[in-house]
């Protein structure tokens, strides 16, 4: 009788050359390999030396037979249409989504002897149409675990502790997948339909996740992108949660290179907890795929902010979506164009002319608002009446609903209308939208020089930089009704920018906050004594779905 699971091919084998060896241990399951494990302990040498010696090293030689295994091996999605029906009607993705051009003023006038910037947005905004518990979107979950040996302890009991819970908010309809690394990377479950079943089996293997080695990024996210290329199905949505307390400086450019590779539409969240990681490194590798950055300074609200993460995904509607931007005015105003883009999301086509805009996914109740100035030149020119309108900028989105994989495409145009110097201009009020967006993305340039001043311990000077900030805000009432998240982000910098608090969390939650706000999404970190507190009312960034995630998993604390 041989023991189960292990083909008679291998009992019987003798062994000589590594290269069978190899070959032979790639036709191997997980349960195979165990068996043979067992095998080699209840039968020593009985079996081939050469056989027990190299088994006995397998440990060291797994992650390199991972990188040649096809992992093909996903369970199956058995989608429900039904599911995606909100009170009896198809989400109407087309209908629900706004897509616009606001400047900060409508009139201008357009100056002889010098030149203006007029501040501009492109914003996409998605209806909020959550309804009691439907959940339009399954989930492919892919959760790249450190167990580098400075996880031991709390942090490595606190992590398996979020894993369960975060179990507990996937359905039927989701999958999740699980790779540990340290020095290497290990794929311990394939991608996993989160039926009740499977997750007793998951729950058992966090149980035996154990603590050593060092860290190495690179080699968990080259298996996360493997997967989520060999796949043989596809769910509505696929993120990559990235849990790691430590460093590893090659990090950024081995996913850059990674990314290269791959085609498919997928976010990466990264979650950086302890004293010892490495924040801007995080921020670089989430910003890669339109993710947010968690700092987890208090390893209890983990669970917290991964569920922050998850209500974003479950209530994606659209992928793929990419937006064109061109300035190209008629005469006489052909030489307006886009003086400034803010952030790294801009792609630029022709200087100053035409931009690209990719986003990965897009969630109900979701806002997106990108920034730029329009440069208005010297004009010498008298306009004529017929002269006044014109439109400077056009844009068109396109994305893709993830129900139905229809194509959907919307266009937007900016129409200004300017006079002459000698003339009187009508009403001519700022618009909100584009005033409170304008003070999102210039408190993340401040927040992130004021990082750098403190890193140059001129603490005093970033303190009076962020504080003249929010002075400029709170100067202005309706802008600052509208803008609570961005002062609530201010008054924590300015704390954490004192000597004390930067040494002990100020640089890293300062690298969140200005990742997250120009990301536009994310939950940023408060502080209060000294220590991370937890969320009590909806982000800035969050939608109804993530909020009631936050009120769940709370309530299961009490």
């Amino acid at each position: 009788m041989f023991p189960n699971n292990i083909p008679a091919h291998i009992y019987n084998s003798g062994l000589t050359q590594q290269n069978q060896f190899k070959g032979l241990l790639e036709t191997l399951d997980s349960k195979q390999i165990n068996s043979v494990n067992s095998l080699i302990s209840q039968l020593g040498y009985s079996i081939s030396p050469y056989l027990k010696l190299n088994l006995s090293r397998f440990e060291e030689q797994r992650p390199y037979l991972e990188q040649n295994r096809i992992f093909n091996d996903d369970d199956e999605i058995k989608i429900n249409q039904q599911e995606f029906q909100i009170n009896g009607e198809q989400f109407d993705l087309e209908t629900k989504i706004k897509f616009t051009i606001q400047s900060l003023y409508q009139f201008g006038k357009l100056k002889k002897d010098h030149q203006q910037q007029l501040p501009s947005i492109i914003s996409i905004k998605v209806d909020d149409q959550i309804k009691n518990k439907e959940m339009p979107a399954g989930v492919d979950l892919i959760c790249l675990i450190d167990k580098s040996g400075s996880m031991q302890g709390p942090k490595l009991v606190n992590l398996k502790k979020s894993l369960r819970a975060l179990l507990e908010f996937l359905t039927e309809k989701d999958r999740i997948c699980l790779i540990s690394f340290d020095s290497s990377a290990e794929r311990l479950t394939q991608l996993k339909r989160c039926s009740d079943k499977n997750k007793r089996s998951i729950r058992k293997i966090i149980g035996k996740i154990r603590a050593g080695g060092g860290t190495n990024i690179g080699s968990s996210t080259n298996l996360a992108f493997k997967q989520i290329k060999e796949r043989k199905y596809q769910n509505n949505v696929t993120s990559i949660f990235l849990l790691s307390d430590g460093q590893d400086g090659s990090a950024e450019n081995t996913v850059t290179q990674q990314l290269k590779e791959v085609e498919q539409a997928f976010t990466i969240h990264s979650f950086g907890f302890g004293a010892d990681h490495d924040a801007p490194m995080m921020t670089k590798i989430c910003n890669l795929r339109n993710g947010a950055f968690y700092f987890v300074s208090n390893i209890s609200l983990l669970d917290e902010f991964f569920v922050n993460a998850l209500g974003a995904l479950v209530t994606v509607v659209a992928d793929q979506i990419t937006i064109s931007v061109l300035a190209q005015p008629n005469e006489p105003f052909q030489d307006i164009k886009i003086g400034k883009t803010y952030g790294t999301m801009w792609k630029q086509i022709t200087q100053n002319r035409s931009y690209d805009i990719s986003l990965q996914q897009l969630a109900e109740g979701q806002r997106k608002d990108y920034l730029f100035d329009l440069l208005l030149p010297q004009f010498n020119q008298i306009l004529g009446d017929n002269q006044r309108q014109t439109i400077v900028v056009k844009a068109k989105i396109s994305m893709r609903n993830i129900q139905t994989q229809k194509i959907i495409q919307k266009d937007a145009e900016l129409q200004l209308t300017f006079f002459n110097e000698n003339e009187q201009l009508p009403i001519n009020e700022q618009d909100i939208d584009v005033s409170v967006q304008y003070y999102r993305v210039k408190s993340a340039d401040i927040i992130q020089e004021g990082n750098q001043l403190c890193q140059q311990n001129q603490h005093a000077k970033a303190q009076e930089l962020l504080k003249g900030l929010l002075q400029q805000i709170r100067a202005n009432p309706k802008c600052a009704e509208r803008s609570q998240g961005i002062i609530q982000d201010l008054d924590q910098a300015i704390k954490a920018s004192e000597p004390r608090n930067y040494e002990m969390f100020g640089a890293k939650q300062m690298c969140q906050m200005t990742s997250n706000n120009y990301n536009q999404m994310g939950q940023n970190a408060i502080f209060q004594g000294g220590l991370q507190m937890q969320q009590q009312q909806i982000g800035q960034y969050d939608n109804r779905g993530q909020e009631r995630f936050r009120q769940q998993i709370q309530s299961s604390k009490k």
